[in-house]
């Protein structure tokens, strides 16, 4: 189980956060804000900006559960909204701009540019976010503590090796810059764009099934989770009790949730249980 989160999690998060973040494509703004520092300014930019961008992401990671608790949103809603803005986002990418977070037009009077708009909303825009807090929500409902604490370990790595990532690229802006020129740079922004209107569909996806099973379902990984009906208390039928006893011992009504059949009758009496 946990070798399947390491991968699930981790890869996950990290095609997504690399697609939606896309690195060499703020090799523009970059290269634009610092035309005229120092190499060294230049470094210190670059640092900055990766810390500052994983700080937001790793926030929303952390808090972003809380925050919907706080503003009422189900997780279902926040998946759909998160994977349509996501979906936009490609959409832009592929048929307009390559440019995931786009970043507003700065005027060049200052001498930092790490935090914004580099940092936010360049590389940890609000699809950034989305896409963070998306995962978050999917943690969340994992029962197990232990593989929700390597969930989020795994998921908080990828984060950090996305803004490795984007520090790397703002480190050796120069030099990429030469290599990929202006054509490698459209192509791979076409390509993630998208890329990242099926991660958006598959969040979308998501949250309409969060919001098919109901807020009585059990949980995804709980092997009888149905719902109880409203036709006939299950506590009125001896089978379903038995049931509920065997699967439930230590007699927590929310730890399990048994579907209620009833029996057809051909005139046979059915003993009710003791």
């Amino acid at each position: 189980m946990v070798e399947t989160l390491h991968l699930q999690y981790f890869l996950g998060a990290l095609v997504s956060l690399i697609v939606i973040t896309n690195p060499l494509s703020k090799l523009p703004l970059f290269v634009s804000l610092t035309q005229g520092m120092s190499e060294e300014r230049r470094r210190q930019q670059a640092l900055w900006a990766g810390i500052y961008s994983a700080t937001i992401m790793l926030v929303s990671l952390l808090g972003g559960n809380m925050l919907l608790a706080f503003f009422g949103i189900s997780y279902g809603a926040m998946r759909i909204a998160g994977g349509l803005v996501v979906a936009m986002i490609g959409y832009q990418m592929l048929f307009g701009g390559n440019t995931p977070n786009n970043a507003p037009i700065v005027r060049r009077d200052k001498d930092d540019y790490a935090f914004f708009p580099i940092a936010m909303p360049g590389i940890a825009g609000p699809g950034t976010i989305a896409v963070v807090i998306g995962f978050s929500t999917e943690i969340a409902e994992l029962k197990d503590y232990v593989d929700l604490a390597v969930a989020l370990g795994w998921t908080a790595a990828a984060i950090i090796v996305t803004a490795s990532a984007s520090w790397a690229v703002m480190r050796y802006s120069d030099l990429l810059t030469r290599r990929l020129g202006p054509s490698g740079t459209l192509v791979l922004g076409k390509l993630m764009g998208f890329i990242l209107i099926c991660i958006g569909v598959q969040f979308v996806g998501s949250g309409i099934r969060t919001f098919m099973a109901g807020p009585r379902s059990i949980g995804r990984n709980a092997p009888n989770a149905l719902l109880i009906p409203s036709s006939r208390s299950w506590r009125d039928c001896g089978a379903c009790r038995r049931r509920f006893r065997a699967a439930a011992p230590c007699g927590r009504q929310e730890a399990v949730a048994v579907q209620h059949e009833e029996p057809e009758r051909d005139g046979r009496s059915f003993p009710e249980d003791e």
